[in-house]
């Protein structure tokens, strides 16, 4: 789980993601666990088990780019 939730902080090009990015990644892989526990794919939730919190983000976005 921790590999994944790692995984949930990265965008695509390897570089770090935002932390509204990382919060909305993790909340549908929250959702998908628990759907897998209404399915009786897994007995529970293992987020639930984990305490983890996200890196913190130091980029800005620069409003000249858009």
């Amino acid at each position: 789980m921790r590999l994944a939730l790692h995984a949930l902080t990265l965008r695509l090009d390897g570089k770090a993601a935002t932390s509204t990015t990382i919060a909305r990644k993790r909340a549908v892989f929250h959702a998908f666990l628990e759907y897998a526990v209404e399915l009786d794919e897994l007995p529970a939730n293992p987020l639930h088990k984990i305490k983890w919190k996200p890196p913190k983000t130091t980029e800005t976005v620069d409003p000249a780019l858009w």
